[in-house]
């Protein structure tokens, strides 16, 4: 199970992880404990608090420990076709507005900052094609095609 990440990704990722194990995890270690001093603990919403805030920041060191160990980077070959990494630069053929896309593995996608996962619909009918060709996806409105004028 790959992880397909770009250099930048995983350097955030990177950073997180010890964000979390080295600054956050003693600070909600600090929580716990002054909860725990209070006592009652089946009475005692602070400890509650603390306990869930320390589970969720176990939970993402896991998750990002996972994908740290199975990322892959993506690195471009040079070629002219859509592939992992490339930016797209695309026109949508019923209302003529052009858009630019980073293809990234699913881990990175972020719509608001246009990267696109080479796994959801644009980016699967998009990859391995070339500047010229005209591409279509279906949408529930309809089908939609987009030509490729650009793969850098």
């Amino acid at each position: 199970m790959n992880e397909y990440l770009t250099q930048d990704k995983k350097t955030e990722l990177e950073k997180e992880l010890r964000d979390r194990k080295l600054t956050l995890r003693p600070q909600i270690l600090e929580k716990v404990l002054a909860a725990f001093d209070l006592g009652d603990l089946p009475e005692n919403a602070e400890y509650e608090s603390s306990r869930d805030e320390q589970k969720k920041n176990e939970v993402r060191i896991q998750y990002i420990e996972k994908i740290l160990r199975h990322a892959q980077i993506i690195e471009r070959t040079g070629s002219h076709k859509v592939e992992l990494g490339a930016t797209v630069m695309v026109k949508n053929l019923i209302d003529n507005l052009e858009k630019t896309f980073l293809i990234v593995g699913s881990t990175e996608s972020d719509i608001n900052q246009n990267k696109i996962s080479i796994d959801s619909p644009l980016g699967k009918v998009l990859f391995g094609k070339t500047v010229g060709q005209v591409v279509t996806i279906s949408t529930p409105r309809g089908d939609v095609d987009y030509e490729i004028l650009s793969v850098v």
